[in-house]
């Protein structure tokens, strides 16, 4: 079987990639700077195409023909056009809660950082002004705060469970609710959309973007 890989262009990423495939795999590995012409022919006979940077089109698996199946690394797919890809013949997979640690993690300092007000603080610290101004400007506690969370798939749910330590009043919305024993195991109630922004003192979204929630939130 040959898998051809589309990666950024760092021997760290190619090198990981070669180290973990079976002996009887053909690897092909291309960096994402490289021309289409030249991705086109080293994938021409490849059954997969494992993605690892964006920028694979229809356009390009047409020219493709025996790939079954494009793999990407990321857990988002907005950028992918999944039905001309179907209309191939060919699935498409995500990496769906592959970054669901770091993410909320990530998220959870952005919280923090609004909350004690650490980002005006190092905006004064570069310009030199060090205490200036930050009195005048209020700061919260997280804890025994509303966070609502949108979209509560496995980012969302390492999220609420981070939350959990702050103790924190955690509502979240998502088109099928979790079961109530995960929502008991992650202190979290449900409400509709339109609740959770009228009680919640923080707003998290962790949404795939597609038609449905493309706007979502606006100021109306």
């Amino acid at each position: 079987m040959k898998i051809g890989i589309v990666t950024m262009n760092t021997p760290e990423r190619q090198r990981m990639f070669m180290e973990h495939a079976y002996p009887e795999m053909e690897i092909s590995v291309v960096a994402a700077p490289a021309p289409e012409e030249e991705q086109i022919a080293a994938f021409a006979d490849a059954e997969a195409v494992i993605m690892n940077a964006p920028g694979i089109s229809v356009d390009f698996l047409k020219d493709c023909p025996n790939v079954k199946l494009l793999q990407s690394t990321f857990a988002g797919y907005d950028n992918i056009d999944i039905k001309g890809i179907n209309d191939l013949g060919i699935d498409f997979a995500n990496n769906g809660g592959g970054n669901a640690i770091p993410v909320a993690e990530y998220t959870m300092g952005l919280i923090n950082g609004v909350t004690r007000g650490v980002f005006r603080g190092v905006q004064n610290a570069r310009e030199g002004n060090w205490n200036s101004g930050l009195r005048e400007h209020p700061t919260w506690e997280l804890t025994g705060k509303c966070v609502g969370i949108i979209g509560m798939g496995a980012i969302g749910q390492r999220v609420a469970q981070m939350l959990t330590g702050y103790e924190c009043d955690t509502v979240y919305t998502k088109r099928s609710r979790v079961s109530a024993e995960r929502e008991k195991e992650l202190h979290a109630r449900y409400l509709p959309l339109d609740e959770l922004l009228q009680v919640a003192d923080f707003v998290t979204i962790h949404t795939a973007l597609n038609q449905s929630s493309r706007g979502m939130i606006g100021k109306d």
